[in-house]
């Protein structure tokens, strides 16, 4: 069995604009849930984000600093993407709300991402957290609406608009059976 990845991020500015790395303790086990295997040094890969049900593309890359100046320095992994990407305007419009501009200089606090691996290699699911509370189970809970009926009525129900060669309906599958 696969040592599950599971990474908490403290929200902070640059989540925003950027995108976040991933500690060095905590690459090996990335690297499991990665199609190729550990990244190179300096190497871009295409990564898929699930948030909310939608899909969001993102990179995975070794930074390429230069060993010759940082001859022991670690290896640094971070997961980009761009300040006006999909991915990075729903994380603002979830953690910061209506009054992005004053909030993004003071994050909320107690404020984090969960990034999960699933069992499709370079997918990984995202799941917002303020104060605890999860607002990744609520979207679908609400997107569902269908706690009284059986899981397997809801997956029969559900497969009539899923294509097999789309990527993402293995993710909506393995969350709909969850």
């Amino acid at each position: 069995m696969i040592e599950r990845f599971v990474f908490e991020k403290a929200i902070d500015k640059s989540m925003f604009k950027w995108g976040f790395s991933v500690p060095v303790e905590l690459h090996k086990t990335l690297s499991k849930h990665l199609s190729l295997g550990e990244l190179e040094h300096g190497e871009k890969r295409s990564m898929r984000f699930f948030l909310e049900g939608r899909e969001y593309e993102v990179r995975l890359r070794s930074d390429g600093f230069d060993r010759g100046k940082y001859p022991t320095h670690a290896e640094i992994w971070q997961f980009n993407y761009g300040a006006r990407s999909p991915i990075a305007c729903r994380l603002r419009e979830i953690f910061l709300g209506a009054d992005q501009l004053s909030l993004i200089k003071n994050p909320p606090v107690n404020a984090k991402l969960i990034v999960r691996s699933t069992w499709l290699k370079d997918t990984f699911h995202l799941e917002p957290s303020i104060n605890g509370q999860v607002f990744e189970e609520k979207r679908w809970e609400n997107v569902f609406a269908l706690k009284e009926v059986p899981r397997i009525e809801r997956y029969i129900g559900r497969t009539d608009e899923l294509d097999g060669d789309h990527p993402w309906s293995e993710v909506f599958i393995e969350q709909l059976l969850l």
